[in-house]
């Protein structure tokens, strides 16, 4: 790929710290940038979605930009292409190790879903399996503490199972499709990466001897699905 684009900007959108650390490995730093992903796309339409033409649909969300993090020159070319298409992004320092709680959760919570095979209903009404997401979750935070000494916002700590159903019943009004069915579609496309983050949450926790009980077995359900 260096060979192909030579002195082209390298934008990375993986979910975790060590891919950009990978990525920099190859390519010289002031031609790296990183970001977060914060939209939805998916090649519409879904299942039992009617649309007016086939093609690549996508939801950008309000209020929430894109975090951005890279070398001077090139932060600011980036913002601004992403400027120019309209998609809200910051500059922010090192955001890959602060927003690893919230790109666990996520991994977390996909595992999870797919145990209740992409239902929020089910899974609202499943206070063993939401608890096992939440107790999960804690050693997962536990581990990326003590990976990178960061520690996940205040509301991510604050999660209790009795909290799940009404959260995942806003969730299902806030995005203009169904999220079910797009998380369904998009997630088991790319459910060996979700694994393979999983794995990587519990190599960590093994490696700085942190409790990992939660996630292990949640590791092992998803493994033999």
């Amino acid at each position: 790929m260096k060979a192909a684009i030579k002195q082209a900007m390298v934008m990375v959108l993986q979910p975790d710290p060590a891919d950009v650390q990978r990525v920099k490995q190859v390519f010289d730093s002031t031609q790296v940038v990183a970001g977060m992903i914060n939209m939805i796309s998916y090649y519409a339409p879904l299942v039992g979605e009617v649309v007016p033409k086939e093609g690549v649909a996508f939801w950008i969300p309000p209020i929430v930009p894109m975090p951005v993090e890279g070398q001077h020159q090139a932060l600011i070319d980036v913002l601004a292409v992403l400027k120019d298409a309209q998609i809200p992004a910051m500059a922010q320092a090192n955001f890959a190790a602060k927003n690893v709680h919230a790109s666990s959760f996520l991994m977390v919570f996909l595992a999870i879903l797919e145990l209740s095979d992409w239902q929020f209903k089910p899974l609202s009404a499943n206070k063993a399996l939401l608890k096992t997401m939440i107790n999960a979750q804690q050693e997962v935070f536990a581990a990326l503490h003590a990976e990178y000494g960061t520690k996940p916002n205040f509301a991510l700590t604050c999660l209790k199972t009795w909290m799940m159903p009404m959260i995942l019943n806003v969730a299902q009004h806030i995005a203009p499709l169904n999220m079910e069915v797009y998380m369904k579609a998009h997630f088991l496309k790319v459910r060996e990466q979700t694994l393979m983050l999983l794995q990587a949450y519990e190599q960590r926790a093994l490696q700085h001897q942190v409790s990992h009980e939660a996630l292990s077995g949640l590791i092992k359900q998803l493994q033999a699905k």
